[in-house]
């Protein structure tokens, strides 16, 4: 399951305060293969593995996978739990991230993603009749789209459906599983409740 921790101030920062400037998130993920069944060389049918790994971090992912394991479709060999720092503020950006280069391409990767994220919604975005709202006539200064202000400004939280969030974990199997497993979880939200 995820969860987040708080992680201890550094020593050298003053005892008297209780305020962490860093947390994690740890996850569960499990490794193994995927097992395919395919043909040889000379088309003897086998059983193909395909390394993979998958999130254990919320009760659906774990029902999902048991189901694969069960299905034979899914051979575990590990689980392993993994931390990732997060920093609540700059204090805590050089706890995790001393050196000020590497601190600065981590902000950078970041920021060029929420740009990216931010520019395809601005662009993509339509109006009830379908037109696009983005005016190049009037929404560029000097000719240019500047994100600057996008990268600034903070993060609007999307909280995903139950569905969503299938939808996300999916990705990761190929279709024909994909689909299967969808069917699935749509018709046990459509299932009457067991007495």
């Amino acid at each position: 399951m995820a969860t987040q921790v708080e992680t201890p101030q550094s020593t050298a920062a003053p005892a008297a305060t209780a305020e962490t400037n860093t947390t994690s998130e740890r996850t569960d993920y499990v490794v193994g293969y995927d097992l395919e069944a395919g043909k040889d060389d000379k088309n003897n049918d086998i059983i193909k593995k395909v390394e993979a790994y998958y999130s254990a971090s919320s009760e659906e992912e774990i029902q999902l996978l048991k189901k694969r394991i069960e299905e034979k479709k899914f051979q575990t060999m590990f689980t392993v739990t993994v931390s990732i720092p997060r920093a609540k503020n700059f204090a805590g950006i050089k706890e995790i991230c001393p050196d000020e280069e590497e601190a600065a391409g981590n902000f950078n990767r970041g920021a060029k993603q929420k740009a990216n994220n931010r520019l395809k919604a601005k662009l993509l975005e339509v109006s009830p009749e379908g037109n696009f709202t983005f005016n190049p006539e009037t929404d560029l200064t000097n000719g240019v789209l500047d994100m600057t202000a996008e990268i600034a400004s903070p993060s609007k939280r999307k909280v995903l459906t139950e569905e969503e969030k299938l939808d996300r974990f999916l990705e990761q199997f190929p279709e024909a599983t994909r689909n299967m497993m969808k069917s699935a979880y749509l018709a046990s939200r459509q299932a009457p409740p067991s007495a």
